[in-house]
């Protein structure tokens, strides 16, 4: 009772209670419509938070099943790995001893070609002729 006597006080005359009346109609008709807001919300929310689950749900079937393509891919790229260094175990010492060959190729002088020996006959000459 005294909150309505001080409202009473704070508007004292005919036209303060006149917009204060279509104050409170304004508040009134805003509470109707967030009350309705609130409603249509609160019916959205239950298949909203449906269709989230199940986008989650589907994200994180996805997740493991990348999760086990990676994991196979690793096991793959490991066993090539594996592989690849026995290959080159059983290649180094054939390669070492053609690097040391082709070494000892470059290191060692190479005879020049006698051309007089290297010269094929020629069919047409008389080999007892000068």
């Amino acid at each position: 009772m005294a909150s309505i006597v001080a409202l009473l006080d704070t508007f004292d005359d005919a036209a303060s209670l006149s917009r204060a009346a279509a104050l409170a109609d304004d508040m009134q008709r805003q509470r109707a419509v967030l009350q309705d807001e609130l409603a249509a919300v609160e019916r959205a929310l239950p298949a909203a938070l449906a269709a989230v689950q199940s986008n989650t749900r589907s994200a994180i079937e996805q997740l493991d099943r990348l999760a086990d393509e990676r994991s196979a891919l690793e096991e793959s790229v490991a066993q090539q790995m594996g592989v690849s260094q026995q290959l080159l175990a059983k290649l180094e010492p054939p390669l070492t001893k053609l690097s040391q060959l082709d070494e000892a190729r470059r290191t060692q002088p190479q005879p020049v070609p006698n051309l007089a020996l290297s010269r094929a006959p020629n069919p047409l000459r008389n080999p007892d002729s000068p």
